[in-house]
């Protein structure tokens, strides 16, 4: 049961990682030095200061990249690759009690697919938008999708049940909104 629930609290980090990369990260290393977190010994650094530190700057300079365009551009474009990444990794950070072989398995495969299904789906709504708003639409935007990985982070570690069901819905809509724009059938 123990590492079922390792499962779902790591499905539900890496669903936050599509949303926003470091906020998710930030909140996985302030819970692994509160003690709400417990890592496996190679991720240990992760609830360290140096990595609390250097995640508070990444999430700020995320978050606020609206008001930079050239960042704003760069990170959308690195987004994707980055998101999958922090998905795998917050998915074996979690995963304890498994072979390394299963455990990266379930990491690459689970984490970082979850977290690349939600990026696909935030990166779709920004081209539906489109993506040159004017700042302070830029400024709601970049709000919500902190406010989403901020959510998901915490109901991740606190309602992990919870979390694992709206990560669902959000798989699912991602596909519907797939199937719905590139084979054009209405999904119920």
């Amino acid at each position: 049961m123990n590492i079922l629930l390792n499962i779902i609290i790591g499905l539900g980090l890496s669903a936050a990682c599509g949303f926003k990369v470091f906020t998710p990260l930030l909140i996985m290393s302030i819970a692994s030095l509160s003690g709400d977190l417990e890592l496996l010994e190679e991720f240990k650094w992760i609830g360290s200061y140096g990595a609390l530190i250097t995640l508070s700057v990444a999430t700020f300079i995320e978050v606020f990249s609206y008001y930079f365009p050239l960042i704003d551009r760069l990170l959308i474009k690195i987004e994707g690759p980055t998101a999958v990444i922090a998905g795998s990794i917050m998915m074996a950070s979690c995963v304890v009690e498994l072979s390394p072989l299963l455990q990266w398995a379930v990491a690459i495969i689970a984490g970082g697919g979850t977290s690349a299904i939600v990026e696909f789906l935030s990166l779709n709504k920004l081209k539906v938008v489109g993506y040159e708003l004017r700042k302070e639409y830029r400024f709601y935007l970049s709000s919500l999708t902190f406010l989403a990985a901020l959510f998901f982070s915490l109901l991740a570690l606190y309602a992990p049940y919870l979390s694992f069901l709206l990560s669902l819905v959000l798989i699912f809509k991602a596909f519907k909104y797939y199937i719905e724009s590139h084979i054009s059938i209405k999904v119920v």
